[in-house]
């Protein structure tokens, strides 16, 4: 499969991503906007722990390791030609807006109440699907093409990976 990001193709072969919304899940792949490469979140989760000096003697005592939180940088394309469900926009400018007003509203800002995270579903290739609690850190512009953006951003994983 292939999003058009007015006029930048991805493809889609490497799955799916859907963030918690305030009102539902938003799909990180879409008409409007697109992450475009989802395989770093197949990674292992980072790892804490160190193992510790043996003072006078060669070697050292090996710890115990543990899954850690962990950071993915992950590049975001937003067009200003269509909504999320490929209604073209007259003014791609304000087009660009809407959507980015929705991606915040929606999905960068921190979730309301007593809510610390949003529940993120990922969507292999195989059809099936692993689940994370994640936190978007920032977002950041990194370039333009036109009223299509590239951005960064940082998706937080708490316990470290989908499972």
């Amino acid at each position: 499969m292939t999003i058009n990001c007015f006029p930048l193709d991805y493809a889609t072969d490497d799955g799916d991503l859907t963030i918690e919304g305030v009102v539902s899940g938003v799909p990180m792949r879409c008409a409007a906007w697109a992450v475009v490469d989802l395989t770093p979140l197949w990674l292992p989760a980072m790892q804490r722990g160190r193992n510790r000096i043996i003072p006078g003697a060669s070697g050292m005592i090996v710890n115990r390791r543990r899954k850690t939180q962990t950071l993915h940088p992950l590049t975001l394309v937003v067009s200003g030609g269509t909504d999320l469900n490929g209604n073209p926009y007259t003014d791609v400018w304000d087009g660009l807006y809407q959507n980015m007003l929705y991606l915040k509203q929606q999905v960068f800002d921190p979730p309301g109440g007593s809510a610390v995270s949003r529940t993120a579903v990922l969507t292999l290739p195989d059809a099936s699907t692993l689940t994370a609690e994640v936190q978007i850190e920032d977002v950041s512009a990194v370039d333009r093409k036109g009223p299509v953006h590239i951005y960064t951003m940082d998706l937080i994983l708490p316990m470290g990976e989908f499972s």
